[in-house]
């Protein structure tokens, strides 16, 4: 599954679509705005159809695809690009369908190029405004492009276009409505139909899922590009087997919550020496024949040999006899030798993944900032009857009782198992894995008990709070506006200032070094 993702989005800026911009504009700068905090390396284009000029690759090189403006060049998400989205206004050009999508996929694909991201044209238009030229050849050139190309179509319908769509699936006739605007989106809306329909056609040629062709209406998009960001998490068991409880058996599950999208999955192929024999490349044909022309220089299938030597960074020309090799263990930048027992030691690992609570303590004996990594989810089993309940009714006697167990967990055989703490929650068992010693940091304070402070302590700490408020400064500044002292009835507050008064507040240090110097040097 790809982790990143390119967007293209293609923008009606036409006549027809004044009453709708605004609302556009501003929901789609929020949604930039997420994805420039949370999706840096996803890349975004826009391209505004039914301009008055034109400014399009497409249209230098070939000529037509006439009212359709790149509006930046496509990249991630900048500053510059959410300020240029609000610049967006309503123009009176008309574009053509085909035209838009040709352009779209043209910028989209020579941005990508053969880089595994997942690749997505948003259509945003009512449809008034645009051409609908039903010509099957351009039709199936676009839809091939989009399907051979991996491009997912998301048609987002707005106004005339969103009627027409409704119209179209109730099978009303909308030709003779005497609504010219309803009338040139059902044309628009049945050549996207059309269009959507040959791509699911291809799809399932190629045997791919008919999913590239997509079609939801502004408010369904708009309600989620208003919702808060949330990062995509799924359960993920790292745990499934019995909890041992003084020799009774509670069959539980451990689950974690783990980033919702995964890398490209990379294979890995490991050629060992004896696999590049031309023994074992005879072998492994249909009799050797036909894998002569794949042979390598090295003999092999692949011509590929490993051969690993241990040396000195100081003398990489000279190898280091195996009797005088030693063990060494990575501590940070550091290497630290060890001897034959002290290595298998660091290898200490359980023959069976074990989960087996030794007792219970009480809560305010485990604070909570031992808690270093994040919380499993311990829940009973379903497949057998009876363990969902047993958790929770020990989650509610452990919270009567205010104590929290303390477990000895490993996931998995051979794996070093860890002490944990099960905390009582409403739903399930919160499983953390305790810090070693070493791992807690010890935080050295200064001493508690001191001198009381003297009066003058005190009064240089009243004089620099007086200093420091900007009311008192305010009288002083009008004071010193006035060319004299004020009684208490003239006080006045800083936006009942004049500007000149104001400007002589812009020099509060003078004050504090003033009142610094009196109370605490004389």
């Amino acid at each position: 599954m790809a982790t990143k993702e390119a967007v293209y989005m293609a923008l009606d800026v036409s006549g027809s679509m004044s009453a709708h911009l605004p609302g556009i504009t501003a929901a789609l700068q929020g949604h930039l705005c997420d994805k420039m905090m949370h999706a840096k390396t996803d890349a975004f284009g826009l391209a505004l159809v039914g301009t008055a000029g034109t400014e399009n690759v497409c249209a230098e090189t070939m000529g037509d695809y006439d009212h359709i403006s790149i509006s930046g060049a496509m990249g991630p998400v900048g500053i510059h690009r959410i300020q240029s989205v609000a610049s967006i206004g309503v123009e009176d050009g008309a574009a053509d369908t085909i035209d838009t999508l040709v352009v779209t996929t043209d910028a989209l694909v020579t941005y990508v190029r053969k880089n595994k991201w997942a690749k997505r044209i948003l259509l945003l238009t009512d449809g008034e405004s645009l051409t609908a030229t039903m010509d099957d050849d351009d039709m199936a050139s676009v839809a091939a492009q989009l399907v051979d190309n991996g491009i997912q179509l998301d048609v987002v319908t707005i106004g005339a276009l969103t009627r027409a769509r409704k119209a179209a699936d109730e099978e009303r006739d909308v030709a003779c409505s005497g609504d010219l605007g309803l009338e040139a989106a059902a044309e628009v809306w049945a050549l996207l139909s059309a269009l959507g329909a040959r791509m699911d056609a291809l799809c399932e040629e190629k045997g791919l899922p008919p999913s590239l062709f997509r079609v939801s209406d502004w408010a369904t998009v708009e309600a989620k590009w208003s919702e808060p960001f949330r990062k995509a998490v799924r359960p993920t068991a790292t745990f499934r087997g019995p909890l041992s409880i003084g020799g009774a058996l509670l069959h539980v599950r451990v689950w974690k919550k783990v980033s919702g999208t995964s890398g490209v999955p990379v294979k890995f192929k490991n050629v060992s020496k004896a696999a590049a024999t031309p023994a074992a490349a005879a072998a492994d044909g249909d009799g050797g024949a036909d894998n002569e022309g794949d042979e390598g220089e090295g003999g092999g299938p692949s011509g590929l040999t490993s051969d690993t030597r241990y040396f000195r960074a100081s003398d990489p020309a000279t190898d280091i006899a195996p009797e005088l090799r030693v063990s060494a263990y990575r501590y940070g930048k550091d290497l630290i030798p060890l001897s034959g027992g002290a290595e298998e030691g660091l290898k200490f690992g359980v023959d069976e993944k074990c989960f087996e609570l030794h007792g219970f303590v009480p809560q305010s004996a485990v604070p909570r900032h031992y808690f270093l990594s994040t919380s499993d989810c311990v829940v009973g089993d379903d497949a057998v009857p009876g363990a969902r309940e047993a958790v929770q009714a020990l989650c509610l006697v452990m919270e009567e009782e205010q104590c929290a167990a303390i477990v000895r967990f490993a996931s998995r055989a051979k794996a070093a198992p860890r002490l944990a703490v099960l905390w009582p929650g409403v739903k399930c068992l919160y499983l953390n894995q305790l810090p070693f010693k070493d791992e807690i940091k010890s935080l050295l304070w200064p001493p508690v008990r001191s001198e009381p402070p003297s009066d003058s302590q005190r009064a240089a700490a009243d004089a620099l709070v007086d200093a420091l408020d900007l009311d008192a400064a305010a009288r002083l500044g009008s004071q010193a506006g006035a060319g004299g002292a004020s009684s208490e009835a003239d006080e006045v507050r800083i936006r009942d200032l004049t500007p000149d008064q104001r400007a002589m507040l812009r020099r509060p240090k003078v004050y504090i070094y003033m009142y610094m110097y009196i109370y605490i040097y004389i």
